[in-house]
């Protein structure tokens, strides 16, 4: 009975971010093609697994190619927290012409 409690726990905490994380700009199909690459690219094991099991937005845009993210965890607890960072945005210049090629930045 208790280990059904902790997955239902664990599994409300999953459903979310999943269900409540939007992008607050709208994007072009090939940005957003861009920024989900460049999320499975995390260097630390935990904050992609923490990412897996959470979901990131795009809150601002500056040009056609660049964005600026949010990333949040089980509960919508933000990633930064995993790096000290409670506000941690992450921001993503893409080349346009090949989508896997991006680079990212803390701000």
């Amino acid at each position: 009975m208790i280990l059904l409690g902790i997955f239902v726990f664990i599994g409300i905490g999953i459903a979310i971010p999943k269900l409540t994380v939007y992008d607050t700009v709208p994007v072009s199909a090939q940005l957003k093609r861009c920024t989900d690459s460049a999320m499975e690219h995390f260097d630390n094991p935990f904050e992609r697994i923490a990412l897996a099991l959470g979901k990131g937005r795009i809150i601002a845009t500056q040009g056609p190619s660049e964005a600026t993210m949010e990333f949040y965890t089980i509960f919508r607890i933000p990633l930064g927290i995993l790096r000290g960072q409670t506000d941690m945005k992450l921001g993503i210049a893409c080349n346009m012409i090949d989508p896997n090629d991006w680079s990212a930045g803390v701000k």
